[in-house]
């Protein structure tokens, strides 16, 4: 990326800064809108995309800084700043929704499908529910509670 970049104009360059920085920002609401409708997968890939347009973004910025000093950078580094810890947020707060699943996936195989009690699958989902609450520890308030709920019904 660096060798295309290196041979664009000024004006290419602020360009893609802003494509960059703009899809960033699609991807991210795509992915709260895919994990407010509980599609986790694809919430995990949509914020996949969303890092690697702002890391592109980020680039393209400090590029145009040492290249084209003439050129005021797109955005300041606060808000790249801020940006990043929303997308690492929406990040944690995902993780934990697929550790969750996977624990709830376990404990429903554990205790409905297996013919004998596999306390291997129940422990997996205990870890699980735990790593779940560790990511959205701090992040997601709604899913540390689910989480905690669920280590409770593993309990039981």
């Amino acid at each position: 990326m660096t060798k295309i970049f290196q041979n664009t104009n000024p004006l290419n360059a602020d360009l893609k800064n802003r494509v960059s920085w703009s899809l960033s920002k699609i991807f991210f609401k795509q992915s709260v809108k895919r994990l407010e409708s509980n599609d986790i997968k694809n919430a995990n890939l949509s914020i996949q995309k969303a890092i690697q347009m702002m890391e592109a973004s980020n680039e393209f910025s400090e590029n145009t800084k040492k290249n084209f000093p003439s050129i005021k950078p797109f955005k300041n580094k606060n808000k790249r700043d801020r940006n990043f810890k929303e997308i690492n947020n929406q990040m944690c707060s995902i993780r934990g929704r697929i550790f969750l699943a996977e624990g709830e996936k376990k404990f429903h195989e554990a205790v409905f499908i297996e013919e004998n009690f596999n306390m291997d699958l129940i422990y997996d989902a205990l870890d699980a529910a735990n790593m779940a609450g560790k990511a959205a520890f701090g992040f997601d308030l709604e899913l540390e509670a689910i989480t905690e709920a669920f280590i409770g019904k593993i309990h039981n």
